[in-house]
């Protein structure tokens, strides 16, 4: 698959990590993970509660540890800058 036409997905990788890498240390002092997705995922928990849907709620709420996690994760680094996650990637790199 390519970048609109012209680059392929891979090469556009290959150049935004030699981009990145350099500045990476800079990346923490200028946007840190923050709290953001904590306080969405407990709105999350709170609206589902609300909505009577407690059976929901609680399916989730043993995970709560993991999908914060989670959350920091996606926030590390550059990720956040458009939280892009290919999950086809991810279980073929774990395979």
């Amino acid at each position: 698959m390519s970048y609109l036409g012209i680059v392929s997905r891979q090469t556009v990788n290959i150049v935004s990590k030699a981009l990145m890498t350099p500045v990476m240390p800079l990346q923490f002092f200028m946007d840190a993970p923050s709290q953001t997705h904590v306080y969405c995922l407990q709105q999350a928990y709170d609206i589902l509660c609300q909505d009577g849907k407690d059976d929901v709620e609680a399916y989730f709420r043993p995970f709560d540890r993991w999908l914060r996690k989670g959350s920091f994760w996606a926030d590390q680094g550059w990720r956040n800058v458009c939280h892009y996650f290919f999950a086809s990637k991810q279980l073929q790199a774990r395979s």
